[in-house]
């Protein structure tokens, strides 16, 4: 007995071999199959080529190595163990300052110094990561 599928994009019969595209898993492991002729094969060919030629990267972190969920909360972690970092530096670097207890400030200056080029970053990231929520991924 033979099978005869047939495309699921245009919905003609296969007379030719022709591609089976497989959708990404779902919650339960499950993963959809459809059938494409040469032709519609072709037209997707060329749509994904003209798109992803002339989208530029939005995203440190490919979403095919991370899944989306886990993806954003690894970035808020990253972020707030950053945050609590830089937190517990200033506060010695400050403590160091006031106190007087130092020959040489240029340590606790130059910790202060980047800890605000840091927080700064951190401002841009999250300004960009309010677009990156509505996608998904990590910026």
């Amino acid at each position: 007995m033979s099978i005869s599928p047939s495309c699921d994009k245009c919905g003609r019969e296969l007379t030719a071999f022709g591609a089976i595209l497989l959708s990404p898993p779902d919650n339960q492991g499950r993963v959809k199959k459809w059938h494409i002729c040469k032709e519609c094969y072709h037209t997707m060919e060329e749509g994904l080529a003209n798109t992803s030629a002339s989208a530029p990267p939005h995203s440190l972190i490919p979403n095919s190595l991370i899944p989306n969920s886990l993806s954003m909360s690894l970035c808020t972690t990253i972020k707030s163990l950053v945050i609590v970092a830089l937190i517990a530096l200033d506060w010695a670097a400050i403590h160091d300052i006031l106190k007087a207890n130092e020959p040489d400030y240029f340590l606790e200056y130059f910790a202060l110094a980047i800890s605000l080029v840091i927080v700064i970053l951190l401002g841009i990231h999250s300004y960009l990561d309010k677009k990156a929520k509505k996608t998904g991924t990590c910026v």
